[in-house]
């Protein structure tokens, strides 16, 4: 089985020029616990999540939500090309120790893939767990 046959295909992403306060707006209206953020280009420069978001507000205090997005993302984003297999993305998860990859074809971003996404397939319940043995153990 490919990323493509189990990944999320409707990518919500943010601007890089966005506030925190967009990003976290933009989450609640789309229901999603991550974004990829984008430049002018539509390029992808790197991720930010919900947890992101709170860490950075306890770590920071005051009222950081007007900051830029920027300033809290992740920029080493970890991605999968969406014609390689499952495994091949449950490797990627445990060796980088995350639970999500981006899809992309060539440099374009087209989809998201959790293992969430992976394990309600209901064939790689085992290689599930192993990946979160990875990443938590």
């Amino acid at each position: 089985m490919l990323v493509r046959d189990v990944m999320s295909p409707k990518v919500v992403s943010i601007h890089d020029g966005a506030s925190v306060k967009e990003a976290s707006e933009t989450m609640e209206r789309h229901d999603v616990g991550r974004l990829p953020v984008v430049d002018a280009d539509g390029v992808v420069i790197g991720i930010v999540t919900d947890r992101d978001i709170v860490v950075s507000g306890v770590a920071k205090g005051g009222d950081y939500l007007g900051g830029p997005i920027k300033g809290i993302m992740t920029s080493s984003v970890v991605t999968i090309d969406h014609e390689r297999t499952v495994e091949d993305a449950l490797e990627a998860m445990g060796s980088a120790k995350i639970r999500s990859l981006l899809a992309m074809h060539g440099d374009r971003l087209v989809g998201i893939v959790t293992l969430g996404d992976i394990l309600q397939t209901f064939m790689y319940g085992d290689k599930v767990l192993e990946t979160l043995g990875m990443i938590y153990g």
